[in-house]
This record gives C-alpha cells, structure tokens and sequence, in this order.
C-alpha cells in the first residue's frame, strides 16, 4: 500500500493527492507500507478471466403477433419471455400502483404463430373466402358503410331457415320412402338425394359466415 501516491495526483475536480511544485506530495512523504498480498497470483489471473469473460449474446427474436393478439381481458399479448419465446398479456402490468391485474395466461409462442399460420395458409387456398373478403374491402375503399352485425344476424337468419328446410325435406323424403316400401338402405339412400342440394347451400352459407368472423385461436383469441 502507498501512502500520498504521486501517481495518483489530484486532476481537476477529481479526488486525488495534492501535488507540489517538484510533483511530489505537497502534504508530506510519500509513504509505502508493506503488506500481505489478499489473493495469490493465480487468483488474481482466475479473477481477471472471470470478469473479463462477457456473458452469452441472445439474439433477437421476432413475435410476428406481437399487440396483434386480443386477450380475454381486453388487453393485448406481447412478444417476451426468457429462455422460451412466449407471448403474455399486457394486462399483467399494472398501470399504477395498486392497479389489479389480468389472469390471462402466457402462451407458448411457437405454438400459437404455427397455429395462426395454419389459418392463413387454409384462407389463402380457399379462392372464395378471398374473393369475398376482397369485395369487403373494395366496399371500404369506396366509402361504402357496411353494417357488420346485420350481415352477420341475416347470415344466421338464412342458416337457420335452410336448417328448417332440410329437416322438413327428411321428414318428406322418408314419408315417401315408407309408402314405396323401401328397404332401410334404400330409404337412407333416397333422403340423402332429396336433400343432398340443401346440405351444400347450407355448407355455403356457413362458409359465408364465417368469413365475417376473425378467425379464433386458442384461448378465444383473436386477431385484433
């Protein structure tokens, strides 16, 4: 240990020794005391690599829906996590001191993105589905205001009609059956036929419909 060491002298407003004019302390003799060294040397090598040693880099990662993702409290799920990528909801921070917090899960985020990317691989190969929702928004960009719930409560109002018909076609197809005295697979096979039409405009509509809805993914949630 040194005592008013001149190498370390005071510069400007940092603390140091005081110097004078022969660059010697200006307060007495530099004194030099002996004493045993704390850590040997190969301590003192360890020590310097340990702490020289960076931790590990992780790279950036990507949350392709990150704030796209709705959650059931209202809020949305961000991109996060450590050691696995996840998405949780932004609810769990409270927005003041004291504030409640949400109880919406974390998800896996693997899990959810392949999920979504499945629904939209099955959109885009369904041309239908396309051509309808490219009329929806050539609606939007003509400035034409389209009333989302009454397409939707006329889309449910026709389903539910065709529902009624196709059971009254049954009904109808198997009375008939019955009085031609056709077997069972006979009987089976001409109801089918008598109602095979109504099964593919309800399919139709219901594909209709659906494509008013965001597509659902786990949890209830939704694309915002």
């Amino acid at each position: 240990m040194i005592w008013r060491n001149p190498a370390n002298a005071k510069r400007g407003r940092h603390r140091g020794v005081t110097l004078g004019v022969d660059g010697n302390s200006a307060f007495g003799e530099t004194i030099e005391i002996p004493l045993p060294s704390i850590f040997s040397f190969e301590e003192v090598m360890e020590l310097r690599r340990v702490t020289v040693t960076r931790p590990p880099v992780t790279k950036g990662r990507t949350y392709t829906l990150s704030r796209r993702l709705q959650s059931p409290c209202g809020k949305h799920y961000t991109g996060g996590g450590g050691a696995e990528r996840e998405y949780r909801c932004s609810g769990k921070k409270p927005e003041y001191a004291g504030a409640p917090r949400c109880s919406c899960p974390s998800m896996d985020a693997e899990a959810v993105e392949a999920y979504f990317w499945d629904q939209i691989r099955a959109m885009l190969g369904d041309t239908e589905r396309l051509r309808h929702l490219a009329s929806l928004q050539a609606a939007r960009h003509a400035g034409n205001k389209v009333d989302y719930e009454k397409r939707i409560a006329d889309f449910e109002q026709q389903i539910e009609e065709q529902q009624e018909s196709i059971d009254l076609t049954m009904t109808v197809a198997a009375r008939q059956a019955a009085r031609k005295g056709l077997s069972r697979a006979e009987a089976d096979a001409h109801v089918e036929r008598a109602v095979r039409r109504l099964e593919e405009e309800l399919a139709e509509t219901e594909k209709l419909l659906a494509g008013w809805h965001p597509p659902q993914g786990p949890y209830g949630l939704q694309l915002a």
